[in-house]
């Protein structure tokens, strides 16, 4: 439940037990952003803003990661955003833990459909072979 409630979208939809502090100015990479640090049901992240434009580029915690579960800095930034019926959405994620690259957490997302039509096919009961 916690990792669920560190995802950008949990994060941004919620309205009850929500806890934001502005922490101030900051950078991604050589992007300025306004950070803050938001708590949602016990479960600490910091947000980084765009300055220029107000979108989510990282988003940063404390956790286990490589080597062997050491306790550090998880970033990820997000890039490559796109507009897909009416929403602009980061079609990139780049993972980092203590300042190094984490390729098997990071992701490129290639295509992406909102609102599509579903082949009915997929509701169907099925077969029972006798």
């Amino acid at each position: 439940e916690r990792q669920l409630q560190r995802k950008p979208l949990s994060i941004l939809r919620a309205r009850v037990g929500l806890k934001a502090t502005y922490l101030g100015a900051g950078k991604v990479g050589e992007t300025a952003v306004e950070q803050v640090a938001v708590e949602l049901a016990g479960a600490p992240v910091v947000l980084g803003f765009e300055t220029a434009t107000g979108r989510l580029l990282s988003l940063s915690y404390q956790r286990h990661g490589p080597p062997q579960g050491a306790y550090g800095e998880f970033v990820q930034i997000f890039s490559d955003f796109r507009t897909v019926a009416g929403v602009t959405l980061p079609f990139k994620i780049t993972a980092m833990f203590n300042g190094q690259l984490w390729k098997d957490q990071s992701s490129v997302i290639e295509t992406l459909t909102l609102n599509g039509e579903l082949d009915a096919k997929l509701f169907e009961k099925p077969q029972v072979k006798q």
